[in-house]
C-alpha cells in the first residue's frame, strides 16, 4: 500500500510538472513565432526580446530533464504502458519541437547582431558612391588626376562591396532559415539583403562608367586645350616677329606711314606690270619671231600630231586586245555550254530510264496486290471451312456431354 501510495503521489506530481513543462513549451513557442515580423527601426528591442527568450528557453532545459528522467522511474515502478506511452510521446514532441524553435531563436539573434554592422557597413558605402556621382553630375572640370583618384577609391569600394555582398548572402539565408521578416521602417517594404547589395553594385557601375565618360572629355579638352595654346603661341611668334621687323624698319628711319605709302607704290606698280607692261612684252615677242622659231614651231606640231597618232594607235591596239580576249572568253563559254547541254541530255536520258523503271515498279507493286488479294482470299476461305468443321465437332460432342 504504501508503494502504492507512493507511486500515486509521484504520478500526481509529475503530472503537474508536465502540465507546467507543457505550458512553458506552448508560451516560449510562441513568443517565438510572434517577434518573426521585425521593424527596421526597432530591431534592437527585438534583439533583447530574444536574448530574454533564449534565457526563459535555458531555464527549462533542467525541468525538460527530470521529466525524462522521472518517465524512467515510473516505467521502472509499474506505471500502465498506455499511459506512460502516451506521456512519452507528447514529451518527445515537446522536445523536438524546443530543438526546432531553440534553432530558429539562435539563428534569428545570430542575423540581429550581424544586422546592426551590415547596415551600418552598406549605408557608409552607398553614402560615399552618391556623393562621388554628386560630384561628378555638378563639376564642369576635373582633372586626370582627381579622376585616376577616383578610380583607385571605386576600386576600394568594390573590394567593400564583396565583403558586403558575402554578408548579404549569410544574412538572407539566416532571415530565411529563421522564419524572419525585416521591415523597412521608412518605406514598409520587406528588406532583402542581396538585393541591397545589387543597387550598392549599381551605384559603382554608374560612378565607372561616369568616370570612363569623363576622363575621355578632359583628355579631348586638354588635347584641345594644347592645341590652342600651340597655335596661340605661334601667333605670338609672328606677332613678335612682325613687331620686330616694325621696329627695324622705324630704327631705319621709317614711319609707319611710309612704310603704307612704299605698299601702295608696289601695288601701283604690280598693276602697271599686270596691265600693260605684260601685253607688250607678248607683242614684242609674237614680231620678233625669225625663220628658226617657224621651223621649231613646225617640229612641236609635228611632234604633237606623232603624239596624237601614238595614242590613236596605242588605243586602236587596246581595242584589239581587247577583242581577242572577248573571243576567248566566247570559245570557253562555248565549252562550257556544249558540256553543260551533254550532262542535260544525261539527265534526260536518266530520267526516261528512271520513268520506265517507275512504271515496272508500278506493275511489280499492282502484281503484289493482287498475289495479297488472292492470298487472302484463300485464307479466309480456308478459315470459313474451318469454322465449320469447329462448329460440326461442337454438335457431335453437344448429345455425348449432355
Amino acid at each position: 500500500l504504501r508503494e502504492t501510495e507512493h507511486l500515486y503521489e509521484s504520478r500526481k506530481s509529475f503530472h503537474n510538472r508536465f502540465e507546467t513543462f507543457e505550458r512553458n513549451v506552448r508560451d516560449i513557442i510562441e513568443l517565438i513565432e510572434n517577434n518573426g515580423q521585425i521593424q527596421s527601426a526597432t530591431w534592437n528591442q527585438t534583439l533583447q526580446r530574444s536574448q530574454q527568450i533564449e534565457k526563459q528557453l535555458q531555464s527549462i532545459q533542467p525541468l525538460l530533464l527530470t521529466i525524462g528522467h522521472e518517465l524512467a522511474d515510473l516505467e521502472v515502478a509499474g506505471l500502465p504502458k498506455i499511459e506512460l506511452q502516451t506521456v512519452q510521446n507528447t514529451y518527445e514532441a515537446h522536445r523536438q519541437r524546443l530543438n526546432i524553435y531553440e534553432n530558429i531563436l539562435q539563428k534569428r539573434i545570430d542575423l540581429l547582431k550581424r544586422f546592426e554592422e551590415h547596415i551600418k557597413l552598406s549605408n557608409e558605402l552607398r553614402n560615399k558612391l552618391q556623393q562621388i556621382n554628386d560630384d561628378l553630375q555638378q563639376k564642369q572640370q576635373i582633372k586626370i588626376h582627381d579622376i585616376d583618384l577616383l578610380k583607385t577609391q571605386l576600386e576600394r569600394y568594390t573590394t567593400d562591396l564583396r565583403t558586403i555582398q558575402s554578408e548579404s548572402s549569410i544574412l538572407d539565408r539566416l532571415m530565411e532559415e529563421s522564419n524572419t521578416t525585416i521591415t523597412d521602417s521608412t518605406t514598409n517594404r520587406t528588406v532583402f539583403f542581396t538585393v541591397e547589395s545589387r543597387n550598392i553594385q549599381n551605384l559603382i557601375d554608374m560612378a565607372e562608367n561616369k568616370l570612363t565618360q569623363r576622363r575621355t572629355q578632359t583628355q579631348e579638352l586638354n588635347q584641345l586645350v594644347e592645341d590652342f595654346t600651340q597655335a596661340h603661341n605661334n601667333l605670338l611668334l609672328r606677332i613678335n616677329s612682325l613687331s620686330a621687323n616694325l621696329r627695324s624698319a622705324r630704327l631705319s628711319g621709317y614711319t609707319i606711314h611710309d612704310i603704307e605709302d612704299l605698299m601702295i607704290v608696289i601695288k601701283h606698280l604690280q598693276d602697271e606690270i599686270e596691265h600693260e607692261l605684260d601685253p607688250l612684252f607678248k607683242q614684242l615677242i609674237r614680231t620678233s619671231i625669225n625663220p628658226t622659231t617657224e621651223n621649231e614651231n613646225v617640229i612641236v606640231k609635228t611632234q604633237i600630231d606623232w603624239e596624237k597618232l601614238n595614242v590613236e594607235t596605242n588605243e586602236r591596239l587596246y581595242a584589239l586586245q581587247r577583242a581577242h580576249s572577248l573571243y576567248n572568253e566566247i570559245e570557253v563559254l562555248q565549252k562550257q555550254i556544249e558540256i553543260t547541254i551533254h550532262n542535260v541530255e544525261l539527265i534526260l536520258n536518266e530520267t526516261i530510264s528512271s520513268s520506265n523503271s517507275f512504271q515496272q515498279a508500278k506493275n511489280h507493286l499492282n502484281k503484289l496486290k493482287q498475289i495479297q488479294l488472292d492470298q487472302r482470299q484463300s485464307a479466309e476461305h480456308d478459315m470459313a471451312i474451318c469454322q465449320k468443321r469447329r462448329d460440326e465437332f461442337i454438335g457431335l460432342l453437344k448429345p455425348w456431354y449432355e
